[in-house]
């Protein structure tokens, strides 16, 4: 399988996420998918969602939602 993990799908996320805060050439960020349109783990291209196609947030979602959390109260204080 050539997919990644769940966890590693988050922590890549979340280095992305913190270098595009980091530097501003960095422009917009674009997720290819909010669901897994598959349930084949073997198949990368079943597994680019945020959450799973049965509707399960997975670990990257609540990677993305902990860093907007995180920058919004950020921004608000």
């Amino acid at each position: 399988s050539i997919s990644e993990t769940q966890q590693q799908q988050a922590d890549t996320i979340t280095t992305l996420l913190k270098q595009a805060q980091q530097y501003s050439y960095i422009g917009p960020i674009y997720f290819y998918e909010i669901m897994d349109n598959g349930t084949n783990l073997a198949n990368p291209e079943n597994n680019f969602g945020l959450i799973t196609q049965a509707g399960v947030p997975k670990l990257a979602y609540t990677a993305l939602k902990n860093f907007m959390t995180a920058a919004s109260a950020t921004t608000a204080a």
